[in-house]
């Protein structure tokens, strides 16, 4: 089981430093529920405030286990000093695309880092807008 084997993990980076690793566990089915619960209210939200900044770096921490390739040693509560919220955006959102994984799928192409190759959003299908 993925999520239960603390020894499962996979890499991923950010666009902006492509050499620095951020290591996370798989999530739990509760962890992703909350995970898309929490991100689906955010989005509903009136307002981007800093206590969404606050929850989002706290999503993060949930499956985070590591970094390599940055100045500052691993202590996930110094994750605010190294990441832009941007970039940490794009991890939330890579985390989650990694979550959906089939061990097929993860076994599949022979890398720890799959979350970082895959579109982050399905292509919109041009024929299903609505018509103006």
């Amino acid at each position: 089981m993925l999520a239960l084997d603390p020894n499962e993990r996979f890499a991923t980076s950010v666009a902006t430093d492509e050499k620095a690793k951020f290591w996370f566990r798989y999530m739990t089915g509760r962890q992703y529920r909350n995970a898309l619960a929490w991100d689906r209210s955010r989005r509903d939200a009136d307002t981007f405030d800093p206590d969404t900044v606050d929850a989002l770096y706290r999503q993060l921490r949930v499956t985070l286990m590591g970094w390599d390739g940055l100045p500052v040693e691993y202590d996930p509560d110094r994750l605010e000093d190294v990441t832009t919220p941007g970039e940490a955006w794009e991890l939330f959102y890579k985390s989650l695309q990694a979550g959906r994984l089939s061990v097929p799928e993860k076994n599949g192409s022979g890398s720890e880092s799959d979350a970082n190759s895959a579109p982050s959003v399905p292509d919109a299908d041009p024929g299903s807008a609505p018509i103006q």
